[in-house]
């Protein structure tokens, strides 16, 4: 039972009922990346082993704080097995970084967060934290109406330059960037991840001034209780928790150093940066 568990074959049904969601902001596809592997749906990432370290970083001190996609290393044992099943993988593509992040539309259960207003807040005060800018719609998925995040590349000083809030929270050309994020209040019965995508993606057609990345939010009370309580779990994580997170995603050791500081020079800031955050949310520009 323990080996056909963790055996991996290709998700190819997956893949057929979700194949629209398998595609990014640049209209890159990705088809034979889904496989199935300890009873789950996984995507497999290929990135630098830099972005691997932020993405995992990411899932391990998100892990019950926010709904976030987990991160899980590749072996190289297994990275053997994907290139006998033919999974599309580029030709830079080692062991060392691919790895695989669970299917959002297969988590369920494991999401600590039901509401889909504080799961919202929970995930863009985590984003602020860690600076994770491309808060976008292509880097979430709702399952049931309720958010799940992934893709932390501009985290953990991937950009160096948003420790600084005010570049954290400048707009730029695309979704990427926080100085665009508003919320959307109002009744939303349609919380689906292609309908928010498609909106998105229309309303930056224009590459005009009024473009937005809409956050959709049905009650405001709710919604700024959830930043709020993230907030308090934030500010009460243990230092000590935080280092050994960074040594587990295999951050080298100077490395190490430098991304646990970013992280608690941003403690301090929490309060600040909430402010900014709210007021940015909440701009009627």
């Amino acid at each position: 039972m323990d080996s056909e568990r963790s055996s991996i074959t290709l998700a190819l049904h997956q893949e057929k009922l979700h194949s629209s969601l398998l595609v990014d902001w640049f209209n890159q596809r990705y088809p034979r990346r889904l496989i199935q592997f300890r009873g789950n749906v996984w995507f497999v990432k290929c990135k630098t082993v830099q972005e691997y370290r932020r993405d995992r970083l990411a899932a391990l001190l998100g892990k019950g704080l926010v709904n976030i996609a987990t991160v899980e290393p590749l072996k190289t044992d297994q990275f053997s097995r994907l290139l006998s099943l033919h999974v599309d993988l580029p030709a830079h593509t080692t062991s060392s970084n691919t790895y695989f992040v669970k299917f959002g539309p297969d988590l369920d259960d494991d999401l600590p967060i039901k509401d889909p207003d504080k799961a919202l807040a929970h995930e863009l005060l985590f984003s602020l934290w860690i600076r994770r800018r491309d808060a976008h719609s292509f880097n979430r998925v709702y399952r049931g109406g309720v958010p799940v995040f992934f893709d932390s590349g501009t985290a953990f000083l991937g950009e160096p330059n948003l420790m600084d809030l005010n570049q954290f929270f400048r707009p730029g050309p695309d979704p990427g960037y926080a100085g665009l994020w508003r919320v959307c209040e109002g009744n939303h019965s349609d919380l689906e991840t292609l309908k928010l995508r498609a909106r998105e993606r229309e309303s930056f057609s224009g590459a005009g001034d009024s473009c937005r990345v809409l956050f959709p939010v049905v009650d405001r009370d709710n919604f700024l209780g959830g930043l709020e309580s993230c907030r308090q779990a934030i500010a009460q994580l243990n230092p000590s928790h935080i280092t050994a997170m960074i040594e587990w995603a295999g951050f080298p050791s100077e490395e190490g150093k430098d991304v646990f500081r970013s992280l608690v020079e941003p403690h301090c800031q929490l309060d600040e940066g909430y402010e900014r955050l709210c007021s940015t949310l909440f701009s009627s520009d």
